[in-house]
């Protein structure tokens, strides 16, 4: 599903846009998401990436 929407895109996107994308599709905020790891919250390294709203409409 993701490969077909990216060849219609029509510009190159970035692994983290496609990881925010992923966890938005989630029902997951990419910016607040946060989980614990050894004691210490922590957030996805999709937090540098831009939702792709073309796919979603």
């Amino acid at each position: 599903m993701i490969s077909a929407a990216l060849k219609t895109l029509g510009r190159p996107a970035n692994v983290h846009d496609i990881h925010a994308t992923i966890l938005r599709t989630m029902g997951l905020n990419h910016l607040k998401t946060t989980y614990l790891h050894n004691g210490q919250n922590e957030r996805p390294p999709a937090s540098a990436g831009q939702v792709i709203k073309e796919i979603l409409a």
